[in-house]
C-alpha cells in the first residue's frame, strides 16, 4: 500500500502506523531519529553548519517539523515508540 500524500503532510499517527507495519512485516531493525528535536532544529538554523543534515530520514523529519511547526513525534511520543518495540 503506497501513501500518495507528501511526507510533510503525514500525521504522527501515519508515522507510527508505518513503523507498526514494518514490525508486523518482520523487520527487526529500523533507524528512527528520536533525537532530532525542534530545539536541535533551531540550533541548526542559527549555527550555519557547513553540511546540513546528511541523513535522508533525518532530512525528511526536519522538513516535517518545519512544515508542521511541531515537535518530532518520535521524540514527543517516545513511549509509544517503545511500546511498539516491546511487541517485537
Amino acid at each position: 500500500m503506497r501513501n500518495e500524500k507528501p511526507i510533510v503532510e503525514m500525521t504522527a499517527d501515519d508515522m507510527f502506523r508505518a513503523i507498526e507495519r514494518h514490525v508486523s512485516d518482520g523487520i527487526d531493525f529500523i533507524t528512527v531519529h528520536c533525537g532530532t528535536t525542534y530545539e536541535v532544529l533551531q540550533r541548526l538554523k542559527s549555527q550555519g553548519r557547513v553540511a546540513d543534515v546528511v541523513s535522508r530520514g533525518g532530512a525528511f523529519l526536519i522538513e516535517w517539523m518545519i512544515y508542521n511547526e511541531q515537535e518530532n513525534p518520535l521524540y514527543a511520543q517516545f513511549d509509544r515508540l517503545l511500546e511498539i518495540c516491546q511487541r517485537i
